[in-house]
């Protein structure tokens, strides 16, 4: 009977101190959330603030306040619309970046003291510059690259430039400034692709961009074609597909830049003139 007694009083009195609980986070929450929030007692706040920043006049208040990471990365996180897994680690200057507000990037290179800022990495090994091309931003790309960052950077996941990158999603704006910019076209991605085979996939669609990558890399193409490497038939069957992806006008034009011998091929004949481009081959 006694020890039943004891477990019934050491019951009540783990009620009693479960109910005293319940009532200080009740007393606790309720007089936190009259506080008004500050950076002083929520750091937080200055991160949301700072990636909500879309003023450019704003950014120096922001990046002058004591507890300011202007360096700051994203956390990675689910789109509450969409419901898609979006990858962290983006910066302010890589969501400027997607915004495509050049007038933003440039104040916060001269808040932040140059190109540094967009030249982190998100989670993906995405720079600034592998965002604008994606989202289609020509000028931003012509912003970044005045601050002289790498437009031939290659990201972590897929080996993607920012030139692939921009062939890739279509975004024929961004092809043509990168190019006018001197982004490499020989580059190739984890899948062993250059720009050029990334236009072909999107043909016709990108092939003006595609005539101007195969005009510009000349003979052997822009991956390189040489007779007697090991990996010529790959190579040359890559370069077989972007030919054959131009039109007959555009191939009749590569020839007279390759200097190809085309004096009996009908002009309209695209399997001899892709054979004779291809035999151009250094």
């Amino acid at each position: 009977m006694h020890a039943a007694r004891r477990t019934e009083t050491r019951g009540a009195h783990l009620d009693r101190g479960r109910e005293r609980s319940r009532r200080l986070a009740l007393a606790s929450s309720s007089s936190s959330s009259s506080v008004r929030r500050t950076v002083g007692n929520d750091p937080n706040l200055w991160l949301e603030e700072w990636f909500e920043c879309a003023n450019p006049a704003a950014i120096s208040v922001l990046a002058s306040m004591p507890v300011a990471r202007p360096n700051a990365r994203r956390i990675g996180r689910i789109d509450p619309k969409t419901k898609e897994w979006i990858a962290g680690g983006a910066t302010l200057g890589i969501l400027a970046a997607q915004r495509g507000d050049e007038a933003f990037i440039e104040q916060l290179a001269r808040v932040l003291g140059g190109k540094e800022h967009f030249e982190i990495q998100d989670d993906d090994g995405r720079r600034a510059v592998h965002h604008a091309a994606a989202f289609g931003r020509a000028e931003v790309l012509r912003t970044l690259a005045t601050l002289g960052c790498d437009l031939n950077a290659q990201d972590d996941t897929e080996g993607s430039t920012p030139l692939i990158l921009a062939a890739f999603f279509e975004r024929k704006e961004c092809v043509d400034v990168l190019l006018d910019l001197g982004a490499d076209f020989t580059v190739r991605d984890a899948g062993n692709a250059t720009v050029g085979g990334h236009c072909a996939q999107h043909a016709p669609r990108l092939n003006e961009q595609l005539f101007r990558v195969l005009k510009a890399a000349g003979p052997g193409g822009p991956g390189r074609l040489r007779r007697g490497e090991k990996t010529y038939l790959t190579k040359r069957r890559a370069l077989k597909n972007e030919l054959a992806s131009l039109s007959c006008e555009q191939l009749v034009e590569l020839s007279r830049q390759w200097r190809a011998n085309i004096r009996d091929i009908s002009p309209t004949d695209k399997t001899k003139l892709v054979e004779a481009l291809l035999r151009q081959t250094p």
